[in-house]
């Protein structure tokens, strides 16, 4: 990707009503108008960045129009990096999704949305691989 398409894209993230870049150690994304319901036709994006850490991403909420509205995650600080999930429907994803340093989160809708579906929470923070003390 050349580095002024990158800088416009940094550029429209900083300052669009949904997504962002993040930069703390933890924190919390969220849906526009969660839980109240979505609007239409929106593209949201955030990048997560915690230096030499992995990121661990939990869906705590979520609940989107089937097939239509997606979240999804993938792994790298460009767009074009590869996708870790995509994930759709009225139920989160058990688990985390755990990427290395950056993280790219997408939000997708259709023109269809009319707020049924209250849309997602997600919390992220650094990933700690779980290890049994002896």
């Amino acid at each position: 990707m050349p580095k002024t398409r990158l800088i416009a894209l940094l550029c429209f993230i900083l300052f669009s009503d949904c997504g962002g870049i993040l930069i703390s150690a933890t924190g919390e994304i969220r849906s526009p108008g969660f839980p109240n319901g979505y609007p239409p036709n929106l593209s949201c994006t955030w990048l997560i960045f915690i230096p030499n850490k992995q990121i661990g991403l939990t869906l705590n909420e979520f609940k989107t129009e089937n097939a239509y509205d997606r979240l999804e995650v993938a792994h790298g600080p460009w767009v074009t990096s590869s996708l870790e999930i995509a994930w759709s429907g009225p139920s989160p994803l058990s688990g985390e999704v755990v990427t290395t340093q950056y993280m790219w989160v997408h939000f997708i809708t259709s023109a269809q949305d009319n707020g049924v579906y209250k849309g997602f929470r997600a919390t992220y923070k650094p990933y700690v691989l779980y290890s049994k003390k002896k």
